[in-house]
């Protein structure tokens, strides 16, 4: 889970807050490699150490206090900017579950700071220069794609299925909805257990799903460009797109030596496609009121932590 939550933020940093840090603000500077002016921070302090007082505030603040703060600095005209040769180390997920913790945990405090934004965007368009017509454009559009992203990968694995193995939507929309309506209860009335094994359930059918799709996919399309050469002229297709897709964050990689060997994970985040765009929003909002961090509660950095500081209290009684 390490190399592909790796290849999952450098393709972040690549593209999005690069993309922000031009055209507008950074919306979220990690908070393992941040710095921050002083003046910035004593300019939000005090509303950032105000307590939760509703369902919207702990989503706000809870679920994730670096986007929480970089919202408000925005709110207090601050822009915050990306650069790329930074580097620092953090604590990561290592299992499935613990990465599905934290990412339930970023999907919910995206989507409630992205509503803040937006509920303050005409006093962010008057206090903050950062905020163009372009980039509001291009938080409108990363809003839109979190919300409809579970319902177009579905259609997209429905059209593929059709095309490509002849499974008719007849058949698949409804079984579909019913897996995945089964799924829903289960993360909504059911033990951690219960979840866990019905998200591993889920993922597994998901990957075997997208890796015959993948291979159907890539066949189809060479068949369907060697056809073309042979009648003498290629037809630009819509799934076209995909590869142009994917050549982007290959030119993204390429223009960072230093990183671009993660590209090689990405062949397992592919087929975890599904996983990361319908099944992770099912099980996000699901245990909306879940309040686990993702990667505070490992029993590994508890342990970690007793045993250094059993150390030094040894230490401590040695000196003494």
């Amino acid at each position: 889970m390490l190399r592909i939550l790796s290849l999952l933020c450098f393709s972040d940093f690549w593209l999005v807050k690069a993309s922000q840090n031009i055209i507008g603000s950074v919306t979220c500077c990690p908070g393992c490699f941040s710095l921050y002016r002083a003046k910035a921070l004593a300019d939000v302090l005090p509303t950032f150490q105000e307590p939760s007082n509703s369902a919207f505030d702990a989503l706000v603040k809870d679920h994730g206090e670096d986007r929480w703060l970089c919202t408000l600095m925005m709110l207090r005209g601050w822009k915050l900017e990306y650069i790329d040769h930074c580097r620092n180390s953090t604590h990561c997920p290592e299992t499935f579950m613990e990465f599905l913790g934290q990412r339930r945990r970023w999907v919910l405090s995206e989507l409630s700071n992205m509503v803040l934004i937006f509920k303050n965007l005409r006093s962010l368009v008057r206090s903050n220069a950062a905020f163009s017509a372009v980039f509001i454009l291009s938080l409108l559009q990363m809003f839109l794609w979190v919300l409809i992203s579970p319902s177009t990968t579905l259609l997209v694995m429905f059209v593929a299925c059709e095309a490509i193995f002849g499974l008719s939507l007849v058949w698949s929309v409804p079984i579909s909805f019913i897996v995945f309506v089964a799924y829903c209860v289960l993360c909504c009335v059911g033990s951690v257990k219960i979840q866990k094994w019905a998200t591993w359930a889920m993922l597994c059918l998901s990957i075997i799903l997208m890796i015959a799709v993948s291979v159907g996919f890539v066949y189809f399309m060479t068949i369907s460009i060697m056809e073309d050469v042979r009648d003498g002229y290629v037809e630009f297709r819509p799934y076209f797109l995909i590869p142009l897709l994917i050549g982007g964050v290959v030119y993204a990689a390429l223009i960072h030596p230093g990183e671009w060997l993660n590209l090689i994970y990405g062949l397992i985040y592919a087929v975890l496609f599904p996983a990361m765009f319908i099944i992770l929003p099912i099980y996000a909002v699901s245990n909306i009121v879940d309040q686990s961090w993702g990667t505070r509660e490992l029993v590994s950095v508890i342990q970690n932590t007793k045993n250094i500081l059993s150390g030094k209290w040894t230490y401590l009684r040695q000196v003494t």
